[in-house]
């Protein structure tokens, strides 16, 4: 059996929605891996599976997205224990240097200052969510796990049509473009013997496209 352990974001500061792991709690849980696993990169593994049992049970720690934290915070600790990681980057946001459409609407809803949103034309949603509003923060993060749980689930094109009429309407945001890596960072891990993969170039729901 292998244990993958998976991780998004290392950061010492918090967020109501995508709340990342803190440096110190990440570097906890590679000091445990590390006891108790023989950490191997993902790819090593899967192209090497055996019959003869390792002393350890077999383990791979995974990057997904491609933040920029995971090099400030995650490859320091990584470096420090000898510890391989496999990184699966979505190259749309490393090229472009935007988030992904998940952290963008958790952006968005975090720091706008309208207090409701029109998605009647967005007639696949449910009826609840298609003229949302609310009253105050607590509601606001609600409904924005709502929204985002939902567009999981809906083909590809509609999820497109809701972000964008999000971005429309929430023009008083504008999200951040120094949170992902760059391709530098990228070859940087290479060198330093950790691999690279591909998380999608969009970030897209592969099960919800055509």
């Amino acid at each position: 059996m292998i244990a993958v352990f998976s991780f998004h974001r290392v950061h010492p500061v918090r967020d109501s929605l995508w709340d990342p792991i803190s440096p110190q709690l990440f570097e906890k849980i590679i000091r445990y891996i590390q006891s108790h696993f023989d950490i191997q990169p993902l790819e090593h593994i899967l192209n090497n599976i055996t019959s003869d049992a390792p002393s350890k049970k077999a383990a791979c720690i995974v990057f997904d997205d491609g933040y920029k934290d995971n090099i400030e915070y995650a490859l320091p600790v990584l470096q420090k224990y000898s510890v391989p990681a496999s990184f699966y980057i979505v190259t749309d946001c490393i090229d472009k240097q935007q988030l992904t459409w998940t952290h963008i609407l958790a952006y968005i809803f975090q720091n706008t200052t309208a207090t409701s949103i029109n998605l009647n034309d967005c007639s696949f949603l449910p009826t609840s969510l298609c003229n949302i509003n609310w009253n105050n923060t607590s509601e606001k993060l609600a409904l924005a796990q709502q929204l985002k749980k939902t567009l999981k689930t809906v083909a590809n094109e509609e999820r497109l049509q809701v972000m964008n009429t999000l971005i429309l309407q929430c023009n008083d945001v504008i999200a951040p473009t120094n949170m992902m890596m760059s391709w530098e960072d990228v070859r940087n891990l290479i060198s330093l013997g950790h691999t690279v993969g591909s998380h999608t170039v969009t970030h897209a729901m592969l099960g919800n496209m055509n």
